[in-house]
């Protein structure tokens, strides 16, 4: 495929080139495969998103355990931008979580289904003091044992595992897991110091940064400003206009440059009506585009990655260049993945989106094709 006349973003230099892009059956190539020839007309084309933390749309669940259900969140992902994903567990009980993951060995996303490149695995080792949507009677101190259990039940599929540094245990967990995975420091209560110590050792990145975790204060600074002191920690961010205030999303932007991912977060309810729904076995219920628990807890997002890019930069001002490689090159490089998605550049897989004038999307191509 030769496409012609369009402005095509680039990670390295994070501009906007216009240029001619080919594609050799599922990758990006310096010559066509075919003589299909498409005039984009000056649109725009950006890399396919990556979402790597999310649990669930359009009615299904990562924790469903069955390929139904990951197959509907697939499909839902790539028509709305996502090319990439890793769906994130919950704190539940480890039978629940075998189940689970033993279903996605079994996956193969089909031709119009965004790539499986993972699990993100969240809880149970976290905090009861910052346990947010989680279950507090599954949480569970560190467990070497527990977690290559899972690992083996997916086949090796675990890529990020959320950590709370004071727990015990934790700092040897680390020592030990850093290698391995990205070790995530989330759902916490710890200090600064405590933060910052978890980071020198192997934590690499901040889950759902601000959201179940102490804030930022003048005379305690917090996980955030140990992940931005350490210089190369990554820190997601549900930028939906509902998770974080849009001069927090300015000032992350400004402070973590392109250590930044932007995640939706999003649970089953995305993509659907208000109403009630589930995640992680407990109620939530979804009004004005809020989901939440009983209590009134924040409970995921009901946003797509596409939506928390489009809030970020039409509506908190953020520029475009610095959204779109949150949205793609930063998840790819912490995924490890940055070899084959994540930029339009040759011999990557072919995934992206074409954008029009208003930042709509016009279209989806996903491993070559065009789906939408």
């Amino acid at each position: 495929m030769k496409i012609i006349n369009a402005k095509v973003f680039d990670t390295q230099t994070k501009c906007f080139d216009s240029r001619t892009v080919f594609t050799n059956k599922t990758q990006f190539s310096d010559i066509s495969s075919d003589d299909i020839v498409i005039d984009l007309k000056g649109k725009f084309i950006v890399p396919g998103f990556i979402d790597m933390h999310l649990h669930g749309a359009c009615g299904a669940d990562f924790l469903d355990a069955n390929l139904d259900s990951l197959s509907k969140i697939a499909t839902f992902l790539a028509k709305n931008g996502v090319t990439s994903f890793t769906p994130a567990s919950m704190t539940v009980s480890k039978e629940e979580l075998i189940c689970a993951f033993s279903n996605a060995k079994n996956f193969k996303c089909s031709e119009n289904e965004s790539s499986f490149e993972g699990i993100y695995v969240e809880g149970p080792f976290i905090s009861e003091n910052k346990a947010g949507a989680q279950k507090i009677e599954c949480i569970l101190k560190p467990d070497e044992k527990f977690i290559d259990d899972l690992d083996a039940a997916s086949g090796g599929l675990v890529r990020t595992v959320v950590i709370a540094p004071e727990l015990d245990g934790a700092m040897d967990f680390i020592k030990k897991y850093k290698s391995r995975y990205n070790l995530s420091l989330g759902h916490s209560s710890c200090d600064y110091k405590t933060a910052l110590e978890s980071m020198d050792l192997g934590v690499s990145e901040l889950t759902h940064s601000f959201n179940a975790m102490p804030p930022i204060n003048h005379r305690a600074p917090g996980p955030v400003l140990a992940a931005f002191d350490s210089g190369n920690v990554y820190a997601e961010l549900i930028c939906d206009g509902t998770h974080i205030h849009d001069a927090v999303i300015r000032m992350m932007f400004n402070l973590f440059t392109d250590r930044l991912i932007m995640i939706s977060d999003s649970m089953m309810a995305a993509g659907l009506e208000d109403g009630e729904y589930a995640l992680g076995g407990q109620a939530v219920f979804v009004k004005d585009h809020v989901a939440r628990l009983k209590d009134g807890t924040i409970a995921g997002s009901v946003s797509t990655l596409y939506d928390c890019f489009i809030h970020t930069v039409k509506t908190a001002k953020v520029k475009i260049e610095d959204a779109l490689i949150a949205c793609t090159k930063s998840p790819a490089v912490k995924l490890g993945i940055f070899d084959k998605v994540g930029s339009i550049d040759l011999s990557k897989r072919a995934d992206f989106i074409v954008l029009n004038d208003d930042l709509s999307i016009n279209s989806v191509c996903l491993r070559g094709k065009f789906i939408s």
